[in-house]
């Protein structure tokens, strides 16, 4: 299970984003704290390379090591 809490620069409440494959969580609540549910870890992922990029975020390293986490547990299922 990965479970992320990430400073945004565009909102003072943190983007957060849980990938739980054991309980079938995959989720985000994004900047303007509304969120999205996904299916599986692919759709989740996608969706985040795509809306979210480390600029977004006050710790660019922070937002890599999710990114890498989640693509390394992608590539082992």
């Amino acid at each position: 299970m990965y479970e992320f809490e990430l400073e945004s620069i565009h909102s003072r409440i943190p983007c957060y984003l849980v990938a739980d494959e054991v309980s079938n969580r995959f989720a985000v609540r994004t900047f303007d704290t509304s969120g999205e549910v996904f299916q599986n870890l692919d759709q989740l992922l996608q969706w985040v390379e795509q809306e979210w990029h480390a600029n977004d975020f006050v710790s660019h390293n922070d937002f890599n090591t999710m990114i890498n986490q989640l693509k390394s547990s992608a590539l082992s299922e």
